[in-house]
């Protein structure tokens, strides 16, 4: 059943990076603040990571079996976390996937840590907000291949009850190294640093949305996280 490692190719006029959204990751919100000083920075900022990223992504298409109330087994490999189970309830088959935006964005967030502290945080906010601009474009790709189903909100190592260790079996088993250029360190630290591993399950229409929505804060029970989003936050 073992299948060839894809590449995706990702249209870089198409990654946008929402500002506020990064702004958000440094805990700014524009409903109880406005410094109009430091969003015409970070949109500066956004629009420097657009021009330097190189997105690139690698992705396999798996079988969804549930081996009990916690444990699911992709074939390449099985992972533990309930919340998994639920956010992919229903689905026969997942995409298992890694995205980078390149090393040059990393550069700049070093170039940046020389120089300003606060330019220096916008750059590894707006990088955050790219990737994730970077992954959704992905998904949007897989459900695009997916017509008659219904593509379930992404799930990522470190989310709900999900080892970060996983991260190891997505490196290896995607051989991102070869395929896009993203390693893991001994301290799970992956590198380039703005990058991510995440399944993506492919389940009938006719499914039940798992509770939460699409974005990652959505997905966290963490609900006292500064940096967590909420449903209807204004933009």
């Amino acid at each position: 059943m073992m299948q060839t490692v894809s590449t995706l190719q990702v249209d870089k006029s198409r990654i946008h990076i929402d500002r506020l959204e990064g702004l958000r990751y440094v805990g700014y919100r524009r409903g109880t603040a406005y410094d109009e000083n430091l969003e015409k920075r970070a949109d500066e900022i956004a629009g420097k990571v657009e021009n330097c990223m190189v997105p690139r992504v690698c992705y396999l298409e798996a079988p969804v079996w549930k081996k009990d109330d916690e444990t699911i087994d992709f074939g390449y490999f099985t992972l533990k976390s309930k919340s998994l189970i639920k956010n992919l309830e229903g689905c026969c088959k997942a995409y298992l996937f890694a995205a980078t935006l390149g090393p040059m964005v990393d550069r700049e967030i070093a170039r940046a840590m020389q120089k300003s502290s606060v330019d220096s945080l916008l750059f590894d906010a707006m990088g955050s907000a790219g990737i994730e601009a970077v992954c959704n474009e992905a998904c949007a790709k897989f459900a695009e291949w997916e017509p008659d189903k219904k593509l379930h909100p992404r799930f990522s190592p470190g989310y709900g009850g999900l080892s970060i260790e996983s991260q190891r079996l997505f490196v290896q088993v995607l051989d991102t190294n070869r395929k896009i250029g993203l390693t893991l360190t001994e301290g799970l630290m992956m590198t380039p640093v703005k990058s991510v591993t995440a399944i993506a399950g492919v389940g009938e229409k006719t499914d039940v949305a798992p509770e939460g929505g699409q974005t990652p804060c959505q997905l966290c029970g963490k609900t006292d996280c500064l940096f967590r989003q909420t449903k209807g936050e204004e933009a």
